[in-house]
């Protein structure tokens, strides 16, 4: 994918792609839909993660780019740490994901949006 679509367009679409299943999970869970947004939302997560070394690469050179990838993979285990323990909170609070859910949905769009506004393609 990478290859063929540009990474403005791949590192927008994939969050709004993983916003809309996490905004539709929060207003209906119901057993086949929780199966198919997760299954869309790992898809999305999975280019990402593919996608962001070879857009920073391409962006910044190879030497420079180890160490700002570096970078953005330590916040990505940060976020990956502390989110599922804030869901869990959020959850022992109202008695279920939807807020998590939408908290999510929320960090989606606004790394689209980011990547929207900020990438300009060289």
């Amino acid at each position: 994918m990478a290859d063929r679509v540009s990474f403005k367009v791949t590192l927008t679409v994939l969050p709004l792609l993983s916003a809309l299943c996490l905004v539709l999970l929060a207003l209906f869970l119901v057993d086949t839909s929780v199966l198919f947004g997760l299954g869309v939302t790992g898809f999305a997560y999975g280019a990402i993660i593919s996608i962001y070394p070879a857009a920073i690469a391409t962006r910044f050179g190879v030497v420079e780019g180890v160490e700002i990838y570096g970078k953005v993979f330590i916040a990505w285990g940060i976020a990956g740490f502390i989110s599922p323990w804030l869901a869990g909170i959020l959850y022992d609070l109202n008695g279920d994901y939807r807020l998590a859910l939408i908290i999510a949905s929320i960090a989606g769009l606004g790394s689209a949006l980011v990547v929207f506004t900020l990438l300009n393609e060289q």
